[in-house]
């Protein structure tokens, strides 16, 4: 072999190498995805990013190669009462026919100060499937300083299969909410003060009111509600939660109408803040609400029904 040829071969190896390293994720840690960071990575091939909003929405316009979900993608419809999480078989076949495959990221933003989208990080968490991003900062944010289209990309047939076992560290049934009332231990109600106190009743409740005992913090007031909806910083987030700070060690039991917004709280908690012990109760108020042998409590005659 001359010196020439050896020259060509190496040049190959050194340029194949070279597009085989540009072509490897390299993201920051966390499940937070800044605008900047999503826009270097957003054409990888491995990437898959998710639109989770209503679908009228995501019609009117979305992020260019987002692939649309809503809520009732990611529901059990076999219970008598809506919002439960889907088994693993109903998300493995989602995410095959979103073109989905193991080895992706999984990018999802919403336009609802990241609530749906936690929801899908939880649940992704129970399933034992950790490579997600949530797009911090949300769809009309994104819409104020980058362009947005009405074109629908083209779906693949991926093959997805959960392949670590499921993992109940960060999930709560109603079974163990009652056990933990009785025992004592922490349950956070992530809702507004009307839901809290009975005045309120949302759509899927049989009844307006509480669990019994449980402590009220509105999962809105870690995020900038009425701003850019991103998440405020530690120090105002320790300020928010400082009476929990004590019992950050100990389980705590959080829960909301339907297991979205609680989703978001169980995020701030174990991911931003490190408690140790969060559990999100899946079926949430819908599903406590339902049984008339559960305890409950409400402080207001109920007078908003929506």
């Amino acid at each position: 072999m001359n010196c020439k040829r050896i020259f060509f071969i190496l040049v190959l190896v050194f340029v194949s190498c070279t597009n085989e390293e540009s072509q490897k994720l390299t993201l920051s840690k966390g499940y937070l995805i800044e605008f900047e960071e999503f826009k270097k990575i957003a054409s990888h091939k491995n990437v898959k990013l998710l639109d989770f909003r209503k679908p009228e929405f995501y019609k009117e316009s979305h992020i260019e190669g987002a692939l649309n979900i809503w809520r009732t993608d990611l529901e059990n419809k076999t219970y008598p009462y809506k919002g439960m999480m889907a088994e693993k078989e109903q998300v493995e076949k989602l995410f095959g026919s979103l073109g989905i495959n193991n080895e992706d990221i999984i990018v999802v933003y919403d336009d609802n100060g990241l609530c749906d989208s936690s929801r899908l990080w939880w649940l992704l968490q129970v399933y034992g499937y950790n490579k997600i991003k949530m797009l911090h900062g949300g769809f009309s944010l994104w819409k104020e300083e980058n362009e947005v289209t009405t074109k629908v990309p083209e779906k693949s047939v991926g093959e997805f299969v959960f392949k670590k076992p499921s993992s109940f560290e960060t999930h709560a049934t109603k079974e163990e909410v009652l056990a933990a009332l009785y025992q004592k231990k922490l349950i956070l109600d992530t809702r507004t003060h009307n839901e809290f106190s009975g005045k309120r009743q949302k759509k899927g409740a049989v009844k307006a009111g509480r669990i019994p005992d449980s402590k009220l913090i509105d999962w809105a007031s870690a995020i900038n509600f009425n701003g850019d909806k991103k998440i405020k910083s530690v120090a105002e987030l320790k300020e928010i939660y400082k009476d929990l700070l004590p019992y950050k060690n100990d389980t705590i039991i959080v829960y909301c109408q339907s297991g979205f917004r609680s989703s978001h709280t169980t995020f701030v908690l174990k991911e931003i803040l490190g408690f140790k012990h969060v559990k999100n109760y899946d079926g949430a108020w819908v599903e406590w609400s339902y049984f008339n042998d559960l305890p409950f409590e409400k402080d207001s005659i109920t007078t908003i029904f929506e």
